[in-house]
């Protein structure tokens, strides 16, 4: 059981289909910021492609371009630019935020450029695919402080699938809301009957979960519905083109859990040598 392509269209209201989100190592961020955001790239900015939140705010918090005789001139292209700034900026901090928590790649520019189709590429499965990732180096690496990537996905697939830790909501009835995250908003979260409880608490609820417990078709939404048309794969052919992309994927990750395993075996054979070794000299 585990996060889906579905749970993310239904939670997130993204689409998991169409063009792929991939970075042109090519196109410098210096380029990029002067092409699509008409600004100057920050000084501090010098080989990496990140930029801060707060050089973002003050840049393009006010859309306010140009004074003529003091009278605000705000042209078409300052609204696309500071709506590019707005987007990359949403997507730093709920889709792909980093360790850091106050950073967004400017390589995601070029996917925004063109406002008028703004679903044409899969930015659910980009979301997916980077939070697992982030989960993978955060299990795998022992530098690795901190978790990131799409929590709020994770959080939401929570309160959906187990009533562990579900919050109460004021509203009577939910039924056919869309994104699903809207469920679970602050304006309609209860926040008198929050549960907080130490992690451990959580962790034994966790540990001793029952099949029955667990809700395993929480979503009302059909893919037919007008809210989903069109971000998830309604035809047969697409159906199988996810199939095997899911499937390749899942290879993938066993393969690289069954590599990193050995590799563990391998480490633990050699410190057991090792301490015979030692054992041997002392005798």
């Amino acid at each position: 059981m585990t996060i889906t392509l579905c749970d993310v269209a239904n939670i997130l209201g993204l689409p998991i289909i169409g063009d792929p989100i991939y970075f042109d190592q090519q196109s410098t961020s210096s380029n990029l910021i002067t092409t699509y955001l008409g600004v100057m790239p920050p000084d501090d900015l010098k080989g990496s492609s990140f930029v801060t939140f707060s050089w973002l705010r003050g840049n393009f918090m006010d859309l306010n371009h140009t004074m003529d005789d003091e009278e605000v001139v705000v042209d078409n292209i300052r609204i696309i630019q500071c709506t590019r700034a707005y987007l990359l900026a949403l997507c730093g901090a709920i889709l792909f935020p980093d360790s850091n928590g106050n950073t967004v790649n400017v390589r995601l520019l070029p996917f925004l450029a063109d406002l008028t189709k703004p679903t044409s590429h899969a930015w659910g499965a980009a979301t997916l695919a980077y939070l697992y990732a982030m989960l993978t180096e955060f299990a795998t690496m022992k530098t690795r402080k901190s978790i990131c990537g799409c929590m709020s996905l994770v959080q939401v697939w929570s309160y959906e699938h187990f009533y562990i830790g579900r919050p109460v909501t004021s509203v009577t009835s939910d039924i056919g809301v869309f994104p699903v995250s809207m469920r679970w908003s602050t304006d309609v979260v209860d926040q008198q009957h929050c549960q907080y409880k130490a992690v451990s608490i959580y962790r034994e609820q966790f540990d001793t979960l029952q099949y029955s417990e667990v809700i395993w078709a929480p979503y009302t939404i059909t893919p037919n519905d007008p809210e989903i048309k069109g971000l998830v794969v309604n035809t047969t052919l697409g159906r199988d083109l996810l199939s095997i992309t899911l499937e390749r994927a899942v290879n993938t990750t066993l393969h690289q859990h069954r590599f990193l395993l050995r590799l563990k075996q391998q480490r633990r054979l050699r410190i057991t040598r090792r301490r015979r070794r030692r054992r041997r000299r002392r005798r």
